[in-house]
């Protein structure tokens, strides 16, 4: 019983020793800070803002559009009238086309620019492991306790932001 207890004892304090190779990173904030990722908002807000305005536009001339065929009904024949009327809804069908694909196409340039920032990040996590002979960094959302003196968020975010200090987000609008 005395050796299971050595045995024991052993491998918790291997373990302990062991245990000092690793580091902690507040990933989400690391990213939030970042001065990529505020490059980053203030491209996509921009370009919000700028399909806002061009779907706000093309929208009032759709509207204007069917009141005018609306205006113009009593003049119109069954006929002509069923045929403006098919018209217009296939060019409301194409703006809404259109609107959602301008809408995936925002999404996809914001997917891929957040991508290449974690990118760089997971690297600069790398990095910084190596030159300190870590052998695990955690994230720190996947603890519920951890030495603070072991979170290396500030110094993962000074090497990201020299490595990335702006993106570039692709205009959709």
């Amino acid at each position: 019983m005395k050796f299971l207890y050595t045995v024991f004892a052993f491998l918790l304090l291997t373990f302990s020793l062991h245990a000092a190779d690793f580091a902690v990173v507040d990933y989400q904030a690391v990213i939030q800070k970042s001065k990529a990722f505020a490059s980053f908002q203030a491209q996509a807000e921009a370009n919000k803002k700028a399909l806002e305005t061009q779907f706000q536009k093309e929208s009032e001339a759709l509207k204007a559009e069917e009141q005018s065929l609306v205006n113009k009904r009593p003049e119109l024949s069954e006929a002509e009238f069923n045929k403006k009327r098919a018209d217009f809804e296939a060019k409301v069908t194409a703006f809404r086309n259109k609107y959602q694909q301008k809408q995936t196409d925002f999404e996809k340039n914001n997917n891929e620019v957040l991508k290449t920032i974690e990118a760089q990040l997971r690297k600069s996590i790398n990095e910084i492991a190596k030159a300190r002979n870590l052998e695990v960094v955690y994230n720190s959302m996947a603890l519920a306790y951890f030495d603070s003196s072991k979170d290396i968020s500030d110094e993962i975010l000074k090497k990201l932001d020299a490595a990335l200090p702006k993106v570039s987000l692709k205009k959709v609008a």
